[in-house]
């Protein structure tokens, strides 16, 4: 599937010492490029004696209207502008190009010298169905909860492949053809606490280790004080009990997995975390990953917060 390919098009200029009727020229450049007078206007006040663009990339109707003319000083000239089939699907991964067609953001800057030698493709992991499906979940939650933004990928696991990468932020122009702002990549430059998703880390830690084992019964205060830190649990009704580790890890318990994670130690959590890569600078092809942050110190108090996603900060492509 083409996310991204060259186009010929064609686009209007003037020489402007050769222009002789300039008034009635700006009257009829604006009715047949359906732009206002002023902004035509504006192109003939560059102080510029050879050459200034007056449109780029006009449709071929337009461009034969004007041709048909004849007005000394205005030419149409063949031109080539980069092209986004699939629209804002990509553009926050695909990136854009300046007017000269050079890559300014994403694989378009990262491949640039490849795209403009290579005779053949170059081929992305992605998959258009499963971006579909990706945009189509995060853009309905979004709405739903009224939310800033939105992201997700999905990685297979055997290969390390991104089928997908979505990344839309509330009231941000995406379209890749305009050249106002580029599209953030929330997915892999928005450095954030993950959350209890980190108790899947911890878990994993702790099983490693033989800290627990699925049976493994924790007592559980209502609520647990660490140092300076008061930590509660996720589900307020939890009064003095008693978790298997099991349970515990259903329930998404911070004090569960904080209690067990200083049996563990805070030398074999930080092990693990080096082991699966969180403290790694990640390399994503043509992508900038974010470095993450995490405790200078890992004192008792930062290994049971880590354990939930609290003071250690990745982002969502370092995590998953």
């Amino acid at each position: 599937t083409i996310l991204a390919t060259t186009i010929p098009t064609q686009s209007v200029y003037i020489i402007p010492h050769e222009v002789l009727e300039r008034e009635k020229i700006i009257n009829d450049l604006a009715a047949i490029l359906n732009v206002e007078r002023e902004k035509i206007a504006a192109r003939f006040h560059i102080q510029s004696k050879k050459f200034v663009w007056i449109l780029r990339h006009i449709a071929p109707w337009q461009a034969s209207a004007i041709t048909q003319l004849n007005y000394s000083g205005v030419y149409v000239a063949n031109d080539m502008r980069r092209f986004y089939p699939l629209g804002s699907l990509f553009v926050h991964i695909v990136g854009r190009v300046d007017d000269e067609n050079n890559g300014i953001s994403g694989i378009e800057v990262a491949f640039d010298k490849q795209l403009k030698q290579l005779k053949h493709p170059l081929k992305l992991s992605l998959s258009v169905p499963v971006q579909s499906v990706v945009k189509e979940v995060l853009d309905e939650a979004k709405k739903e909860f009224s939310a800033k933004s939105v992201y997700g990928m999905i990685i297979c696991a055997k290969t390390g492949r991104i089928l997908a990468s979505y990344s839309q932020s509330e009231n941000f122009d995406v379209n890749p053809h305009n050249n106002a702002q580029d599209a953030v990549n929330l997915n892999t430059q928005e450095v954030a606490e993950r959350g209890s998703v980190f108790k899947v880390i911890a878990a994993a830690t702790l099983l490693d280790y033989n800290i627990a084992d699925l049976e493994t019964e924790t007592f559980c205060p209502h609520a647990y004080k660490i140092g300076w830190h008061t930590i509660h649990d996720v589900d307020k009704r939890s009064v003095n009990c008693f978790y298997t580790f099991a349970n515990g890890f259903a329930k998404s318990s911070n004090i569960m997995h904080g209690i067990l994670m200083l049996r563990a130690g805070a030398q074999k959590q930080v092990e693990f975390f080096e082991r699966v890569g969180i403290f790694d600078d990640m390399k994503i092809d043509g992508l900038n990953v974010a470095r993450g942050l995490f405790p200078a110190k890992w004192s008792a108090p930062a290994c049971v917060t880590a354990t939930y996603g609290h003071g250690i900060a990745t982002t969502n492509a370092q995590y998953l």
